[in-house]
């Protein structure tokens, strides 16, 4: 699992951009967030960097990111 510290991330709508990204190249991603800290959290086969670049590619740059358990 991966997390991102997102900026800019402050609404459903914002959450929901960044999943539609994240599912365009991985269906079987899991998203989670936190609008109150912009953390996202994400399980998936892919990368680290190509999930960032998805989160990136929706417009939000990533300020963070980390491999978690």
């Amino acid at each position: 699992m991966y997390e991102f510290k997102v900026e800019g991330m402050t609404c459903g709508g914002c959450t929901a951009g960044i999943n539609k990204a994240l599912k365009a190249f991985d269906p079987q991603s899991v998203l989670t967030a936190d609008l109150a800290t912009q953390i996202v959290r994400v399980q998936s086969e892919k990368g680290r960097e190509e999930i960032s670049n998805a989160i990136q590619g929706a417009g939000f740059p990533v300020l963070e990111a980390k491999t978690v358990s």
